[in-house]
């Protein structure tokens, strides 16, 4: 079955994407390659990254993410030289722009989507811990680009940080290939998202699909 989380938040935006980019968030299961981690080093950092539960520092380390569906979302556990670090994805409802809420540990991230021709940007619009809302100086702020480097699939910098404490965690991974699923369904579309006209589902005939 395709996965259908981004163009269920992005509509007829997600087009836009590289080819490489639309690859893994359409047919991806499994994502293999490799990947760095730096960490903060003042008590907020050891802190936030304790209480989500982040990798630990690593350099050029193998990390392999696999896509889980949900009823409404994915769930994303990516494992750094064997390190788990889980969080769930679903499309936000009710925001006035293209929205996924993304679960780490306690916190919740509206995460603003933003969908160019360069790639994927990834901002926090807002933070909450359970049913509160932090103050934006005070919450962790996770950003991510996605991008195609040398025809390949980049996910980088994400970095973790908030205003008044500075910076958390930075990881950035560079994925080389890909297992994917071979059934194939049409996706919802986000009741905020502009609908498309057309849409092709690429068939895949293996089990693996190359993100050059």
């Amino acid at each position: 079955m395709s996965r259908i989380l981004y163009r269920a938040i992005l509509g007829e935006e997600f087009d836009r994407l590289p080819p490489q980019i639309r690859d893994m968030h359409r047919f991806a299961a499994r994502a293999k390659g490799t990947a760095g981690v730096s960490q903060g080093r003042s008590w907020a950092a050891r802190l936030i990254c304790r209480l989500t539960r982040l990798p630990r520092p690593a350099s050029n380390v193998p990390v392999e993410t696999s896509f889980e569906p949900l009823e409404t979302g994915e769930r994303w556990t990516r494992r750094f030289d064997g390190q788990p670090f889980q969080t769930d994805m679903l499309p936000g409802t009710r925001e006035s722009f293209p929205c996924m809420l993304e679960r780490l540990g306690p916190f919740l991230f509206k995460m603003r989507v933003t969908a160019t021709a360069e790639g994927i940007d990834l901002t926090p619009e807002q933070v909450l811990l359970g049913p509160l809302r932090i103050p934006p100086a005070l919450a962790p702020r996770p950003l991510g680009r996605e991008r195609v480097v040398d025809g390949h699939y980049h996910f980088f910098p994400s970095r973790c940080a908030s205003r008044s404490s500075g910076r958390y965690s930075d990881i950035k991974a560079r994925f080389s290939r890909a297992s994917s699923s071979r059934r194939l369904s049409p996706p919802r579309i986000h009741p905020h998202s502009k609908p498309t006209s057309a849409l092709r589902l690429r068939p895949t005939e293996t089990d693996s699909l190359s993100l050059a």
